[in-house]
């Protein structure tokens, strides 16, 4: 698993990169956003439907707020790439 932050013209994008087989769902997962707070919404899920995936992988119907331990909790699909936007 991989996650970084990176800025994008104004906006801020956080990569989460799940290499294994394991998926995490039921928002499980933390990832830092290094204290960045806000509410964030998926703009890639490599596991959607339209790149051969599944429905209902990744965070279609969910936008996270950063909590109060500076991460927001995300579903991961196994082997797969999900870029979220701060907004």
């Amino acid at each position: 698993m991989l996650g970084f932050l990176r800025t994008v013209g104004s906006n801020l994008v956080l990569a989460v990169v799940n290499l294994g087989t394991r998926t995490f769902s039921n928002h499980e997962y933390g990832v830092s956003t290094t204290g960045l707070a806000g509410r964030w919404t998926q703009i890639l899920c490599s596991q959607d439907p339209a790149y051969g995936g599944w429905v209902g992988a990744g965070n279609a119907f969910h936008e996270p707020w950063t909590q109060s331990d500076g991460k927001i909790y995300v579903n991961v699909p196994e082997w797969s790439i999900g870029l979220f936007r701060r907004i």
